[in-house]
């Protein structure tokens, strides 16, 4: 049987920067809905995303990233925990979107042994 991911904070944001000590800043973080103020556009977002392990062995993990149904982007991470307790990070710093009409943004996280998991869903449209 396949088991869950297990993810804690999730935030979509304008960049992420790595730090030092496992630390980094988040740039213009999207706490709400994307509202931009004119469509067509072309958007920058950088992604953060803690994940939990079950185990110790190192994990494989995909994101997929897709507007409405339509997938565009892939990334691959990896996590290797050192203890069951340590949260792992995967850090997209940026990347661009190019949004043609109101839609929605989603992360869907999938690993081999484990169920597909939403772990972010934005809704992008122009404001009124």
């Amino acid at each position: 049987m396949a088991k869950n991911l297990n993810f804690g904070n999730v935030v979509l944001c304008e960049h992420v920067i790595a730090g030092d000590r496992s630390k980094h800043t988040l740039i213009n973080v999207f706490s709400g809905d994307v509202i931009v103020e004119e469509l067509p556009n072309v958007l920058l977002f950088g992604f953060f995303a803690e994940f939990k392990p079950d185990t110790l062995q190192e994990i494989d993990i995909l994101l997929n990233v897709f507007l409405e149904k339509e997938m565009i982007g892939q990334i691959t991470g990896k996590v290797s925990p050192k203890k069951l307790e340590e949260v792992g990070t995967i850090v997209i710093p940026s990347f661009p979107v190019s949004v043609q009409k109101d839609t929605y943004l989603n992360v869907i996280a999938s690993s081999d042994g484990y169920r597909d998991k939403e772990i972010l869903k934005k809704k992008i449209f122009q404001q009124s």
